[in-house]
């Protein structure tokens, strides 16, 4: 499920889509390329993440985070904060730690959009590892919305991925 992009260090974002769903497996990464390396290879390291939420407040797939799932031996990691961003590369929400995002852009406000995201991973000997990818914000749904290109967060399992049907309903926009 994971399709690596880049591994360009200059990289700043990820180009986000303004229309559809994003690829759910759409990611990219920057920084110290020898963690770079240890994260792509050999399946150490996993990382699952819906293209789409919806943060309706029914209590399924309202808010946003991504999963990581690695071995125990692999190298240990602090997750330092998460960024979101909207496709003009507008910084729209940012934590510090590992914390899930409700959808909110600003005092509030929800928008049905596509947004640009990167987490921050620092490993010892101040290495760090920028990973970017890209989800799409439903309050509800547009009919013309192609319903089966959304992966939301109850489809996902921690170590196999993307394996339930989803319990959302596809409520849509009047």
């Amino acid at each position: 499920m994971l399709t690596i992009v880049s591994c360009q260090r200059d990289r700043k974002e990820l180009n986000v889509p303004s229309e559809g769903f994003p690829p759910a497996s759409y990611l990219s990464f920057q920084g110290n390329k020898e963690m770079i390396d240890s994260l792509q290879s050999n399946g150490r390291i996993q990382y699952f993440y819906p293209n789409c939420f919806t943060p309706n407040a029914d209590g399924i797939n309202d808010s946003f985070t991504v999963i990581l799932n690695t071995p125990d031996h692999f190298p240990k990691y602090t997750w330092s904060g998460m960024t979101i961003y909207n496709d003009r590369k507008k910084v729209v929400f940012q934590t510090q730690g590992h914390q899930k995002w409700a959808g909110e852009i600003s005092h509030g406000e929800l928008k049905n959009a596509n947004y640009g995201w990167h987490i921050d991973l620092e490993f010892k000997g101040n290495k760090t590892v920028r990973i970017f990818g890209a989800v799409a914000v439903r309050t509800c749904f547009n009919q013309d919305d192609d319903l089966s290109a959304p992966v939301l967060g109850d489809q996902l399992h921690p170590r196999l991925g993307f394996v339930f049907p989803t319990m959302e309903e596809a409520i849509f926009c009047d």
